[in-house]
Formats: structure tokens, C-alpha cells, sequence
């Protein structure tokens, strides 16, 4: 189950990806914008931080310090309504804080006016006012209703009934920095790393499970594709041999191929098949082996010679290694072919005993 772990090339590539979206996240968590304030009155990602309530003639209520140059976002959520008995008038919260009416009392939120985002039922939700780092002092104004109807604060103060709720909610910045990027940075490289071994380990493990064979023609392969990479067209034979390469690179590759082909049905012959048989299949094998090894041979000094600058020889060279792997091939074949007679020809004596044993039976 390792191993075969371990030679997925796909495992390897999907260890790597991972690896490398966890080194992309942290550079975005180390990087990346820090996100706008919300549109309206959304307070999805708020928090409540503070909650604090007010009525007519009480001190102000001061708020905690409304810190902004860290990135947080502030939103005020004001609730209730106050009833004036004087006029009978219900001023909800959202006229409240923003002077919906003309001689109606206010609520103060601070320094500056705030400003209203949105509603959520009776709740209206406002952007603070306050400047970053102060705090809000909450309050009512009765002032408007003294001036509009000439009473003194006192009595318009006690005429005003009800109370108003403030609450403070605040959103908080995503992380940025080393510091949060680390717990992302850290096992993306190690994933890098780790699967790019799994890369060279699957590389090593494959050719640990190939037969010698096939590790034979990876070998032949190679050779032949840098022998080509250092032909030179201009040179006198640089045709002949570049064709030349082409079928040796082909008859190697048939010549594996039958090995295998071969060796596969060496394995699965039965106890009944002619030891002679079995003997000379093994032999063609051997010989086809042989040549598998003279083409490896025949691209090495191939290759020597085209370094020396001479492509005869070189030519010469594979055409005799192509020739061995032709032979061989045939001879292969032809034990191939005189195993499955011998095969057949068993089976047709097997099946004439029957009759044999039925014509020479006791006479009465």
C-alpha cells in the first residue's frame, strides 16, 4: 500500500498542490487588503461589544473607546422610543438620532452626527460618529422641546418618558502579518518538499518494479535520444544514422516487448509441456537478451564515434546491432511457433488414446 502510495504520480502532484495552495493562502494572509466596511445595515462579522441605555435627565453614559486605526469597523444600534406627555408625540429611534422633527429631543451620540445605515425592525443602525479612539457619550437633548414650547428643562425633562438602549458592535479585522501566515507557510513548504520527494521516490520505486528488460530499453532510449541531440545534420552520414537510430530505438522496443511477451508464457507452461521445448524457448530468450544488450552496445560506441567525428562507423555500428535484434527476434518466434506444435500435437495424442483403448477391449 506504501509503495504503491509512494509511486502515484498523481499522489505526488495532489501532495504538492496542496502544499503550494497553503503557501498562496499565506501570502494572501500576510498581504492581502484588509476587507471594506459592509453596505447598509449588514452587521454579519459584528460582534456586541458594549450595551448601554439612556433617559431623559440622566448623566451621559460613556462608551468604551472606539479604536478604528486598526482596521475595526463600528456600527451604533439604537433601540426604543420616548413618549413627550406634553404633546402625547412617540418618537422612535431612528427620528431620535438623526433630527427627524422639528422641536423633537435628540439623542447625542457624540461630538459629530451620525449617520443611518438601516433598520432591522425596530432597531436603527447608524455608523459612528465618534473619531477613532474616542468614546461616545450618550445622551438625551431636551433642548428642542424647551424652545418649542417654552417650558423649562426640568419639566421638559420629566414629561419625557421612556429609555433609549445603545449598543456598540464591532467588527475586527482579519489577521495580517508573519506571524498569522506562519501556521499556513509552515506545512505549505513542508508539503512542497514532501511531494516532491514523493516525486523522486515514485521515479526510483517504478524503476525498482521494472524488469531488467524494460530497465534495458529505458536505457537504450535515453542513449539514442542524446546520441541524436549530438548529431550534427551537416555532417556527411548524419541522414543514414539519424534512420539508423530510428529503427534501432524500434527493434529494441519490439525486441522488449517479446521478452516480456516470452517470459510471460515461460511462466505459465504447464508441467506437460516437452522439457526439449521448454529448454530451447529458454534459450531464445536468452538469446533475444543478448541482443537487446548488443543494440545497448552498438548506440554506445555509436555515440563514441559520432564524439569522433565519425559517422561510417557509427552507422556500421547500429545497423549491426539492428541486425542481432532481427535474429533474435526470428528466433524467438520460430521457438515460439514449434512450442505451439508441439503443444498441438500432444493434444491430438491425447485425444486418439481414447479410441486406441476402446478397439482393443476383451473379446467374448
Amino acid at each position: 500500500m506504501l509503495a504503491r502510495f509512494l509511486r502515484s504520480r498523481l499522489a505526488a502532484f495532489g501532495v504538492s498542490v496542496l502544499g503550494a495552495f497553503l503557501l498562496v493562502y499565506g501570502a494572501f494572509v500576510w498581504f492581502g487588503p484588509l476587507p471594506g466596511p459592509p453596505m447598509g445595515g449588514d452587521l454579519g462579522g459584528f460582534e456586541k461589544v458594549q450595551s448601554l441605555s439612556t433617559a431623559a435627565g440622566q448623566a451621559p453614559s460613556a462608551s468604551v473607546p472606539l479604536v478604528q486605526s486598526d482596521g475595526s469597523i463600528w456600527r451604533v444600534v439604537v433601540d426604543g422610543s420616548l413618549l413627550f406627555e406634553h404633546s402625547g408625540e412617540s418618537l422612535p429611534a431612528d427620528l431620535l438620532a438623526t433630527e427627524g422633527a422639528t422641536g423633537a429631543p435628540l439623542l447625542r451620540l457624540g461630538r459629530g452626527a451620525p449617520t443611518l445605515l438601516g433598520t432591522s425592525g425596530a432597531r436603527a443602525i447608524f455608523s459612528t460618529p465618534a473619531a477613532d479612539g474616542e468614546s461616545l457619550q450618550v445622551r438625551i437633548d431636551t433642548d428642542p422641546l424647551v424652545e418649542k414650547y417654552l417650558i423649562p428643562p426640568s419639566e421638559a425633562a420629566q414629561k419625557l418618558k421612556g429609555t433609549v438602549s445603545v449598543e456598540l458592535w464591532k467588527r475586527t479585522p482579519p489577521a495580517r502579518g508573519l506571524a498569522p501566515a506562519a501556521p499556513f507557510w509552515l506545512p505549505g513548504m513542508l508539503l512542497m518538499a514532501f511531494g516532491a520527494a514523493m516525486g523522486v521516490v515514485g521515479v526510483r520505486v517504478r524503476r525498482a518494479e521494472r524488469s531488467p528488460v524494460l530497465r534495458m530499453l529505458d536505457q537504450i532510449e535515453q542513449r539514442i535520444a542524446a546520441l541524436r541531440k549530438a548529431i550534427d545534420p551537416e555532417d556527411l552520414g548524419a541522414a543514414s544514422l539519424l534512420a539508423g537510430l530510428d529503427r534501432a530505438g524500434l527493434e529494441a522496443r519490439k525486441l522488449a516487448e517479446g521478452i516480456e511477451r516470452r517470459g510471460a508464457l515461460l511462466r505459465d507452461l504447464g508441467p506437460d509441456t516437452p522439457v526439449e521445448e521448454v529448454q530451447a524457448l529458454r534459450g531464445a530468450i536468452a538469446g533475444a537478451a543478448k541482443a537487446l544488450e548488443s543494440i545497448d552496445q552498438s548506440v554506445a560506441e555509436a555515440a563514441a564515434h559520432v564524439r569522433a567525428r565519425e559517422a561510417t562507423a557509427a552507422v556500421r555500428d547500429v545497423e549491426e546491432g539492428v541486425a542481432a535484434s532481427l535474429s533474435a527476434r526470428a528466433a524467438l518466434a520460430r521457438q515460439v511457433e514449434s512450442l505451439r506444435e508441439a503443444d498441438e500435437e500432444l493434444d491430438r495424442m491425447e485425444g486418439r488414446i481414447p479410441e486406441r483403448q476402446g478397439a482393443s477391449g476383451p473379446s467374448t
